[in-house]
């Protein structure tokens, strides 16, 4: 017996922690989701053997019903039997509804806790996983194979129960009425047995075979939704209609397949079922005639027969059922097994000093935009707080801030309100639309305002480390897996980024850049070597909370389809109005917001459809520059803009930015010339380190770049410029335009 079957009950079924313990136990797996409707779960048992027991019952006074009243003639009994008859039939129709809704309750309540356990360990996998796993195979797991658990919950699970303690009632009582009969007639069950568990064998890869295509069908059309503008861009509609009819064919080609062994086994099934009927009539017939059976009982026997044929029938069903969840169950365990390398430390601590971190904390927390309206209008007593933040004692809604704060008179609540009713989730279809108002989203929501705060409030509290800002980079060295194959991307990379400075990083395509950064956001850790931030060990941090001071900036801008507003303010949910205009002014976006229809409430489409490239790329600027980052990374931010815009906003940056640390990826030397430290990458290493100046001395990739772009320039005479005055001239332009 497997070492840990007796303590199951110790494994939490949607812990990634304890998911290993149910690989390839599906069906521990399902139990164990059930343990908090236990009580519904005995409840669905009850029903199971109420009905199975009240099946019986008509038959027998049917027997009654001939054998006394049709035979004997004997009327003195036949409306009581009547009655029975009927009535018991409808309690048994109500029991049933019950045990339905039981079966439903049951599944939805396991499904939803499921679906929220998937999707909270989909948000803490790797970038590692994500660059392997193809979306649709995600989503085919968030889907298909959760619904066929859901199913399994509602109806096969406990029907494959109800099934068997029908035949095993069944037997047992056929066996009462006449044991010959019963043997002779439940002869055929071993044959039945040997039919199912070759149904079994059969079914079992045709299921695995099927879902795994569904994955392959589901990732050609989600990559051809997200691609639909190059596909009409290069005329390859044609080309993705015939890739996406050859992965529906195999799919439909797989179904039948699976179809067909169901078409060869179940009706085998359900034909040597049918044999007892025979042996019923021959066997039972002769104990009529011999006087060793009375028509009653003959009549009791066949009513109770199908009671056991029954079950018999639906055997292959029930196996094929069981098989696609099964398939289905194993592979969101797997998902669920999948362990995230990039992890906080087991104790990882903000400083050396516990109780100085919280202090510095919660008076940052609670002295920040957010709350300082708050505090001016309430008698707090920041010093009292921080107490009852360290009394382990205090409920959790104290831990972060006092319900003091939340005050119904604040005025600084009702705008807090304002923003996460505007900002926060409000319940989609079928609400109609005036339900987008405060009262009506309260009614829906069923949860109170200050509720709704206080909830903000402790889910974005997420304790932030200070950072001064200085990084480090110790004989670093990154090598990623292609095809099992370890492929190196940075090499012995050193250097210093000390507090407030600005880095500029070029290099071609392939160099590195793009890995380097990923790494100081800690997306990866480094294979050889290690980074210091502030001189303390990057991994020693604890992973939430050094990411709201390192803000990245990506090249693949990801704008998400709700109000410009909530896509600025996406760090923090509690952020004011006059921050979010702030950040957009910095990123110089502010403007042409405001001439958008419903400017900072304009819904943007998906991904950010609707805006053109320059756009995207400065609402994505501002949402990161919102969050107020230690560090700042950006990722060739400015490169669907133009020079004017993108001189404004080098010129906001170092405004706001004067005490911040700052990497720049750019690819126009007119971004980065004004660097603290430029380094220019190439295979992996920083080949060439310096100022603008010290690398035109050097003459060498950063000096070929430079002419590249900047070469000698004509004028719309044909009048040939000094290179440095084109130079001055596109400088001072972004600047006046600034």
């Amino acid at each position: 017996m497997n070492r840990y079957s007796k303590s199951l009950k110790n494994f939490d079924p949607l812990s990634p922690r304890d998911a290993w313990v149910f690989s390839n136990r599906p069906y521990a797996w399902a139990a164990a989701l059930t343990r908090e409707t236990r009580l519904e779960v005995f409840f669905a048992f009850v029903t199971i053997i109420i009905s199975s027991i009240m099946g019986i019952i008509p038959s027998y006074f049917t027997s009654k019903l001939v054998d006394e009243v049709f035979v004997a003639g004997d009327l003195s009994n036949f409306w009581w039997y009547v009655s029975v008859i009927f009535l018991v039939p409808v309690i048994r129709g109500i029991i049933m509804f019950i045990k339905r809704l039981l079966y439903e309750y049951i599944s939805q309540h396991a499904i939803m806790r499921a679906r929220d356990a998937f999707y909270q360990h989909l948000q803490k996998l790797d970038q590692d996983y994500y660059s392997k796993t193809p979306t649709g195979r995600i989503m085919a797991r968030l889907t298909g194979d959760l619904e066929m658990v859901r199913h399994f919950l509602a109806w096969s699970g406990f029907s494959t129960i109800e099934t068997a303690m029908i035949f095993v009632t069944a037997l047992v009582y056929l066996f009462f009425i006449e044991w010959r009969l019963a043997l002779i007639t439940s002869a055929v069950a071993p044959i039945l047995l040997i039919t199912s568990v070759a149904l079994l064998n059969k079914i079992k890869p045709a299921w695995r075979n099927i879902r795994q295509q569904f994955e392959k069908l589901n990732s050609v059309v989600q990559q051809n939704i997200n691609g639909n503008r190059t596909t009409r861009a290069f005329v390859r509609h044609d080309y993705e209609v015939d890739r996406f009819q050859v992965e529906n064919l195999r799919f439909s080609e797989l179904n039948k397949d699976a179809a067909d062994i169901r078409a060869r086994y179940i009706p085998l099934i359900d034909g040597l079922s049918s044999l007892m009927y025979v042996a019923l009539i021959l066997f039972g017939g002769m104990l009529v005639i011999e006087g060793n059976m009375t028509v009653g009982n003959l009549v009791l026997f066949n009513n109770s027969l199908w009671m056991l044929i029954f079950p018999m029938r639906m055997l292959g069903y029930l196996i094929d059922d069981l098989q696609h969840y099964a398939s289905s169950a194993n592979k969101i365990i797997e998902l669920f097994t999948t362990k995230t390398k990039i992890a906080s430390p087991a104790e990882a601590e903000l400083t050396e000093d516990p109780q100085k971190t919280d202090e510095k904390l919660v008076k940052a927390s609670l002295e920040s935009p957010v709350y300082s309206k708050i505090l001016e209008e309430s008698e707090l007593d920041v010093d009292k707080e921080i107490k009852t933040i360290q009394n382990p004692e205090a409920k959790l809604e104290e831990k972060v801030v006092s319900r003091s704060l939340l005050s119904e008179d604040s005025e600084a609540l009702k705008k807090i309100n304002q923003n996460i009713v505007k900002r926060g989730y409000v319940p989609d279809k079928p609400f109609p639309l005036e339900s987008y108002t405060t009262k009506a989203m309260l009614k829906n929501s069923k949860t109170k305002i200050d509720d709704l705060v206080t909830s903000y409030v402790e889910d974005n509290h997420i304790p932030r480390i200070r950072l001064k800002g200085e990084v480090q980079f110790d004989h670093v060295s990154y090598d990623y897996t292609s095809y099992g194959q370890k492929v190196p991307a940075l090499h012995g990379i050193n250097f210093t980024a000390l507090p407030g400075q600005t880095i500029g990083i070029i290099g071609e395509t392939g160099s590195g850049k793009t890995t380097l950064i990923e790494l100081i956001s800690r997306l990866a850790d480094p294979s050889e070597g290690r980074i210091l931030i502030d001189g303390r060990d990057l991994r020693t941090y604890p992973l939430e909370a050094v990411r709201r001071s390192i803000h990245v900036v990506t090249q693949d801008v990801f704008l998400f389809s709700d109000t410009v507003e909530s896509n600025i303010a996406f760090s923090d949910p509690l952020m004011s109005t006059e921050e979010v205009y702030e950040a957009a002014r910095l990123a110089v976006a502010h403007d042409f917001i405001l001439k958008m229809d419903e400017g900072y409430d304009t819904i943007i489409g998906e991904e950010g459809v609707g805006l053109s490239g320059g756009q995207r790329q400065r609402i994505s600027l501002a949402r990161a520059l919102a969050g107020d980052p230690d560090i700042l990374i950006l990722d060739d931010t400015t490169s669907a803009v133009d020079m004017n815009t993108d001189a404004a906003i080098r010129k906001n940056l170092k405004e706001a930015m004067s005490d911040k640390t700052v990497f720049m990826i750019a690819q126009r030397i007119s971004s980065i010339r004004n660097a603290d430290q430029i380094f220019v990458m190439e295979n992996g290493r920083i080949v060439e380190r310096g100022t603008h100046e010290q690398l035109l001395d050097l003459d060498g990739i950063y000096k070929e770049i430079y002419d590249t772009q900047i070469g000698d320039s004509k004028d719309a005479l044909g009048v040939i410029i000094d290179k440095h005055e084109v130079e001055k001239e596109l400088e001072t332009r972004g600047a006046n335009n600034g």
